[in-house]
């Protein structure tokens, strides 16, 4: 049975059908998501939902979070800058286009 993403959480998926969003086999999608747009209840829920071990792991691999994101997600959960994948500078340097300074 999936585990359907909560009703208030939908507008942060406008580009999908929210109502069949399986929040247990898209997690990393909805942590990107909601990591980047999402308000303090549903970082909360995340949370509780998959674990900050996962969280940290959605930040260090994502290709989507912003840098202002994962600057302060680095200094929140106590990560290395350096094991985060979109601070490198060599990621940086072949993003470059759609990374605004």
């Amino acid at each position: 049975m999936p585990l359907i993403l909560p009703k208030g959480f939908h507008g942060y998926f406008w580009d999908v059908d929210a109502k069949k969003l399986d929040s247990s086999q898209y997690s990393f999608y909805i942590s990107e998501r909601i990591l980047e747009l999402g308000d303090f209840d549903s970082i909360k829920w995340i949370v509780k939902m998959y674990g900050v071990d996962f969280i940290k792991e959605v930040i260090k691999k994502s290709k989507t979070l912003s840098l202002k994101s994962l600057n302060f997600y680095s200094l929140y959960y106590h990560i290395n800058p350096k094991t985060i994948l979109c601070l490198q500078e060599e990621f940086q340097r072949q993003h470059k286009a759609i990374w605004p300074h």
